[in-house]
């Protein structure tokens, strides 16, 4: 669980889930083999309101509701490794 302003950010093992908590609506941003691939473990949030999620496959990068994932050998071996 991360938050960011009038949002509440829930990981669950396939999917990244926003709740308003003025409204109540939530949003999938990510679902299984979409976007985020693998097994989800965590998510945070920077100080600019980033958001930063990591997977059994790696590492990825939330910004303007699209999911980058970020390739590096360093990162991937790491949370191979997690």
């Amino acid at each position: 669980v991360a938050y960011d302003c009038d949002y509440i950010w829930v990981t669950t093992s396939s999917a990244v889930i926003t709740f308003n908590k003025n409204t109540g609506e939530q949003e999938f941003i990510s679902e299984s083999n979409s976007g985020v691939s693998g097994f989800i473990y965590d998510i945070e949030i920077d100080q600019d309101g980033n958001k930063w999620i990591t997977s059994s496959n790696g590492l990825f990068f939330l910004k303007n509701n699209i999911i980058l994932r970020i390739e590096s050998e360093i990162i991937d071996n790491a949370v191979e490794n997690k």
